[in-house]
């Protein structure tokens, strides 16, 4: 019977970077079956804020091929038309984000308003089981942490 051979740390990465590289190849398995879209990859979000950063932030999404803009809102109705004019497309408005929250269709809700709006929007977002980003944190305080 022969000796087992100890395994250097070396060795065990070069082995461990190997087996990644060749899962990672396009001959089959999940890589594969990635690379082919589905109907249902689209992600349909919302943008709560589309002042200055919210529209920053819509000129990035709009070069995402898998994502579609479908509500924005603010409520001051300059940045709401700055918002709809970014993104491209022809997202329903609101001014009200309780209203767009109340969409079925969405899959997830940005949330890019002033810092001491951010923490109940949020809140109102997970609430209605939908993803949510938030560009800050939601709180600077330590009471208001849930």
């Amino acid at each position: 019977m022969e000796k087992d051979q100890d395994v250097s740390r070396r060795d065990f990465l070069k082995t461990a970077a190997a087996v990644a590289a060749a899962s990672a190849l396009p001959s089959g398995g999940a890589p594969a079956i990635l690379a082919s879209p589905s109907p249902n990859s689209v992600v349909n979000y919302g943008m709560i804020g589309t002042g200055t950063e919210g529209c920053t932030l819509l000129k990035f999404l709009a070069t995402i091929p898998d994502g579609r803009c479908i509500a924005t809102c603010d409520i001051y109705p300059p940045n709401l038309k700055k918002g709809v004019e970014t993104i491209g497309s022809n997202p329903q408005t609101y001014e009200n984000y309780h209203e767009m929250l109340e969409r079925k269709d969405l899959d997830a809700v940005m949330v890019v308003t002033p810092l001491n709006l951010h923490t109940q929007m949020v809140v109102d977002a997970l609430a209605r089981a939908s993803t949510s980003s938030s560009k800050r944190p939601c709180t600077s305080r330590k009471t208001k942490k849930r």
